[in-house]
């Protein structure tokens, strides 16, 4: 940051790009439809925020929506979501067939020849978001779960039914089962929310 500010006069923050990605969803997409969602934004790792009451919500740590860290079991594997939802893991299966890694983040992966591997990868990922979001429920109570990422968007809209079917096999007794609904900015959302922080700071923190 020290060194950023060197190079101009205007001030500078520090934030988290999926914090960033949320606050653009907040002031440019889903957020002039909701003022309370858990964001998800599905990238090389999966990150997130938290819109409550329209402002995104700003901690003592920053961490708030910190979804890779929750802790996820599938049958008998315990691990963190960040395992089992990130397109890192999907590299790393299109690596191990002799596959372009980067083949993840776009129409590629819905090929004949990457399917298979982007099955398995939707399967899990699928599993372990609806863990992550039926144990965030019990604390954030949101209108919504709003999901986005650097994915191709068919591939993105099926990760999103595959989820929403798994959130079937939980109990949602004492919980309001929130909306699962698609983010509208995509692949630009960090930067789109980078440049709107001042905007945020000002007007809506």
């Amino acid at each position: 940051v020290a060194v950023i500010e060197t190079m101009t006069p205007k001030p500078v923050r520090l934030i988290k790009d999926t914090a960033a990605a949320s606050i653009a969803e907040m002031l440019n997409g889903q957020g002039k439809n909701y003022n309370n969602f858990l964001y998800v934004y599905i990238d090389t790792f999966v990150g997130g925020g938290v819109i409550a009451n329209g402002q995104w919500l700003s901690t003592s740590h920053g961490n708030a929506g910190a979804v890779a860290s929750v802790p996820v079991q599938l049958e008998t594997t315990k691990d963190q979501l960040l395992k089992y939802a990130s397109l890192w893991e999907l590299e790393q299966r299109f690596r191990a067939s002799n596959l372009d890694p980067l083949a993840a983040y776009d129409r590629r992966a819905l090929d004949a020849e990457h399917l298979p591997h982007t099955e398995a990868w939707l399967d899990l990922a699928s599993r372990s978001l609806a863990f992550a979001f039926v144990s965030g429920m019990a604390f954030l109570d949101t209108d919504a779960i709003v999901v986005d990422g650097s994915i191709d968007p068919e591939m993105l809209r099926q990760l999103l039914a595959r989820t929403n079917a798994a959130l079937d096999d939980f109990k949602w007794e004492g919980l309001w089962r929130p909306r699962l609904i698609k983010g509208l900015l995509g692949s630009d959302a960090g930067a789109v929310g980078g440049a709107f922080l001042p905007l945020n700071e000002y007007f809506y923190a």
